[in-house]
């Protein structure tokens, strides 16, 4: 896959929102696993991933929040595939891009409240996510570092 294009916003909204691929390819994923083809289940993870390398893995900013749900769904089949190791590593990096977007609207909490609590509830699917898939290490610093950044936007730190 090339490197060299540039990525405008009209294909985000394409790509992201009207014509979601990761969709696409988790809808295909969990075919696969239901038809008894977790290797072609798996195929279809890492060819999203390869497809999606450079798109937001958060798309709240943009407006589209099925796209985050469908990383946390991508997460949810690796971990299911016995694919811990890329399981953990998406896991990592959308909430390294979730946590970004989550200090963001808190610091617009006033006109931007709606944004922060979805920040807040696909934190805690994450973190469901996580811990079912076997690593509660990572489940445990997302809460922690989470219920840090609340408690100093409260005051209470």
């Amino acid at each position: 896959c090339r490197e060299d294009y540039f990525i405008d916003y009209q294909n985000y909204y394409t790509f992201m929102g009207v014509m979601n691929l990761r969709t696409m390819f988790s809808t295909a994923a969990r075919a696969f696993v239901k038809a008894g083809e977790p290797d072609r289940a798996k195929e279809m993870l890492d060819k999203s991933m390869l497809a999606m390398r450079r798109f937001p893995l958060c798309g709240i900013p943009l407006g589209f929040t099925s796209n985050d749900l469908m990383v946390l769904e991508n997460i949810r089949l690796y971990y299911s595939l016995g694919e811990k190791d890329k399981a953990d590593s998406l896991a990592a990096e959308y909430w390294d891009e979730l946590y970004r977007n989550t200090v963001f609207w808190l610091e617009f909490f006033d006109v931007a409240k709606d944004n922060f609590e979805l920040c807040g509830h696909l934190t805690h699917y994450l973190i469901d996510e996580l811990k079912s898939g076997g690593n509660k290490d990572l489940a445990d610093s997302v809460a922690e570092k989470y219920n840090s950044l609340l408690k100093a936007a409260s005051g209470r730190v």
